[in-house]
Order: structure tokens, then sequence, then C-alpha cells
């Protein structure tokens, strides 16, 4: 997905002028977020070694996944 390179290609350019370090906590920059993200970085997020699971339970699928299957994304009602 291209919009992946440019977010990825910002975070870089913002680490490169100092205005986000890839080492800051996740909740520092998203405040009011789960317990879980207090120990995953931008690096881990860049790198897709946060451990967060693909889609969110509470929502479904990713629109990544659901685009690649479309055959097995519920249709509404």
């Amino acid at each position: 997905m291209l919009g992946k390179q440019f977010t990825a290609a910002a975070a870089l350019v913002l680490a490169g002028d100092g205005v986000l370090s890839l080492s800051d906590p996740v909740a520092q920059r998203l405040p009011g977020g789960p317990a879980a993200w207090a120990g995953i970085t931008a690096h881990h997020l860049l790198t897709h070694t946060s451990g967060l699971p693909h889609g969110d339970a509470a929502t479904g699928p990713s629109r990544d996944r659901a685009c690649r299957c479309p055959a097995r994304t519920p249709q509404p009602a």
C-alpha cells in the first residue's frame, strides 16, 4: 500500500528533524489508549513488531484485510 510507505517516510522525516523519536511510546502521542499500548513505540509500528493484531476485535478486520477478501466481508443488510 502506498499510504503505508508515505506514513513511514513522514515518520522518518519527522525523526530526522527531531520532532519525533522512533523510541517514543505511542501512548505519548495518543493519550487515552489501552494500557497494552504502553510499551509500543513508533519503531515497533514501522517495523510491524508491535504485537498488535491485524484488525480490531470491536470493529472487525482492517480495511486492508477486507479489500483482499471481499467474498468473506459481511455485507450490510
